[in-house]
């Protein structure tokens, strides 16, 4: 008995708990509330500012969550700087939800929306400026239904880690 807890106890060790599970239903009705207009203003870890506002809504019979994102560099280009249009959507297949995003210079992002509870982490790969390549997630934290803070951080063992970027969006 000794040697099957010792056992079992060794191979719990370094185990990553698993992302929650969700059906499609529970991952729409959290999604569901980023649904409209957001702004946010914040700062990068730099120093440098920034500013963004989205909008969130629903297509094709509400099975789709796209995302059109205005960026600026300074606050004075407010107007027509649209910068990335995103598509949500529930894969059936891989039984969870993914995202893609598309921006103005060519890039496309893709990964998966892990949520837990109203929290949600779109997780990507990032290539890094020396080549390598980091598991980076857009954090969404939820405040209330009109707020949610905002990371850009290193993603590692489904856990938010070291931040580069930090801000809180407010519904408009």
């Amino acid at each position: 008995m000794k040697t099957f807890l010792v056992i079992v106890a060794v191979l719990g060790l370094g185990t990553e708990p698993a992302p929650p599970t969700l059906t499609k239903e529970e991952a729409y009705r959290a999604y569901a509330n980023l649904v409209g207009k957001w702004e946010t203003k914040g700062k990068w870890a730099n120093g440098s500012d920034f500013h963004q506002e989205i909008v969130v809504e629903t297509e094709l019979t509400e099975n789709i969550f796209i995302v059109k994102t205005h960026d600026y560099v300074d606050s004075k280009q407010f107007d027509n700087a649209r910068r990335n249009y995103g598509i949500r959507a529930w894969d059936k297949d891989e039984q969870k939800m993914k995202f893609w995003e598309f921006d103005v210079f060519g890039g496309i992002i893709s990964g998966e929306v892990i949520i837990d509870g109203l929290d949600m982490y779109h997780v990507y790969e990032y290539q890094m400026k020396d080549g390598s390549k980091q598991t980076l997630a857009d954090a969404w934290i939820f405040v209330d239904k009109d707020t949610y803070a905002y990371k850009i951080c290193a993603f590692e063992g489904g856990k938010a880690g070291k931040e580069y970027m930090s801000a809180t969006y407010k519904r408009k």
